[in-house]
């Protein structure tokens, strides 16, 4: 095997040995809806926020606060840039989407998530991937009106 196979094979071991669970959910999110790109910030904020309000047992560790455009996690950014910086994730002109490597280690860890997890995740990026970015801060502040209050679009009309 040449070096530099080794080498690979080296470290995706060990980003696979290391990546935690909210990771893995942020990968299985970008891997759902056949790969389909998250456009921005905004709606990765939004999509994790509603995916992990869903599994509650990570929901307390991204530590979401009423922000400028509602619920925001500084922890889902910087979870996002780390897998940026991993390659596991890339910002492109169409949002974020996750590289071959990404699926790769997504394909090798996919089962520390249940099935029940991966299909709301599919479903929650079904519905909110379909969203113009005004539907996607309707429903989100209709359903979760408590993290509206650091909103500056929350009363304009």
């Amino acid at each position: 095997m040449p070096v530099d196979k080794v080498k690979y094979q080296k470290i995706i071991e060990l980003i696979t040995k290391n990546i935690s669970d909210f990771e893995l959910t942020i990968l299985a999110l970008l891997n759902s809806k056949n790969r389909e790109p998250i456009r921005n910030d905004l709606f990765f904020q939004k999509e994790i926020f509603l995916v992990l309000n869903f599994i509650k047992e990570m929901f307390p560790s991204a530590d979401f606060i009423a922000h400028t455009f509602g619920p925001y996690s500084e922890v889902a950014e910087k979870s996002l840039s780390n897998l940026n910086s991993y390659k596991l994730v890339e910002k492109k002109d169409e949002g974020y989407v996750i590289s071959d490597i990404g699926t790769e280690i997504f394909k090798k860890l996919e089962l520390r998530l249940s099935k029940e997890k991966l299909d709301v995740i599919e479903d929650f990026k079904n519905f909110l991937n379909d969203l113009t970015r005004d539907e996607l801060l309707v429903f989100t502040y209709i359903s979760f009106p408590e993290f509206t209050a650091e909103s500056g679009i929350k009363d304009l009309q």
